[in-house]
């Protein structure tokens, strides 16, 4: 049996480069929302943060590099501060679709909520302004971030042989869908904290395929479309869990029937969601990858 430097031989040199578009990707973002600071742009930068980070986890599996556990740290503490401005853009947001959806819950008292909650938003925003404008370790970070982009780019060998990338990519994918089956039987919880260790589970799973779709085969490319369906509606099952446990926190007697719509919202979601789910095969072993090279 071939040893682990032989099985993933070459394998570094086609996940190098693909983290270099990733980071190029990172900083485009950074620099729109610097331009344009806005809820959708708030999004694309936490999304491109977490599939950069994903590359790196599945690099540093095979070949650990200092710089790049840095560089994942850097864009740690990058999601870190946008965290929570994008944690009340959503819960606006929801109070706003439910509104749409149950006009009965539009009250003073909501309309008071969103009122502070987009004050805070704001204020969020443009305390992430002035860290990026005006904190002279985000432009070292940024510097940093593009020095390396480049040297990994400089660094890629072409290697026209990737059966070790594709089992690579099958053996991340396996461990992942053993986790997903382990966690499987959330799904019949009606517990929120259950519900969202399951969410974190598939949404691992979603980063891999994200960025690794084009070495996936049909059946696991398939397998994984049906799960990341199942993922977004357990993510809107948290948003509403989150609004509720702020609601909880608000004595105003004029937030009842937004609550009690609230509540409607995530049985229909929990159903919606447990349709989803039972149209998803998790395999306990085998996981296919297309054969490239």
């Amino acid at each position: 049996m071939p040893d682990r430097s032989d099985r993933t031989a070459g394998v570094g040199a086609l996940l190098r480069p693909m983290i270099a578009r990733h980071l190029r990707a990172v900083l485009r973002n950074v620099d729109r929302f610097r331009r344009t600071p806005g809820e959708d742009e708030l999004h694309d930068i936490r999304t491109e943060l977490r599939r950069t980070r994903t590359l790196i986890r599945a690099t540093s599996a095979i070949a650990p590099d200092d710089r790049l556990d840095r560089v994942a740290a850097d864009l740690k503490e990058l999601g870190t501060m946008f965290g929570k401005a994008r944690d009340h853009d959503v819960m606006a947001h929801t109070i706003e679709t439910i509104l749409h959806d149950h006009p009965e819950a539009d009250t003073p008292a909501v309309r008071r909520l969103l009122k502070r909650l987009r004050a805070v938003i704001a204020k969020e925003y443009r305390t992430i302004s002035t860290s990026l404008n005006r904190r002279a370790w985000v432009d070292r970070q940024e510097a940093e971030l593009r020095a390396l982009a480049r040297e990994l780019k400089r660094d890629h060998a072409e290697t026209k042989n990737s059966r070790n990338m594709n089992a690579h990519v099958r053996r991340m994918i396996k461990k992942r869908m053993k986790r997903i089956h382990e966690d499987s039987v959330l799904a019949a919880s009606d517990r929120s904290e259950d519900l969202h260790e399951l969410r974190k589970t598939t949404r691992r799973l979603r980063y891999l395929h994200d960025v690794f779709s084009e070495y996936l085969g049909k059946r696991d490319r398939e397998r994984c479309r049906r799960i990341r369906k199942a993922e977004k509606k357990l993510g809107k099952l948290h948003d509403l869990d989150v609004l509720l446990a702020r609601l909880t926190d608000e004595s105003d007697a004029g937030l009842g029937a937004l609550r009690h719509s609230i509540e409607h919202e995530r049985t229909s979601l929990k159903a919606a969601f447990r349709r989803k789910w039972s149209h998803v095969t998790i395999p306990r072993s085998s996981t296919q990858a297309a054969p490239r090279g």
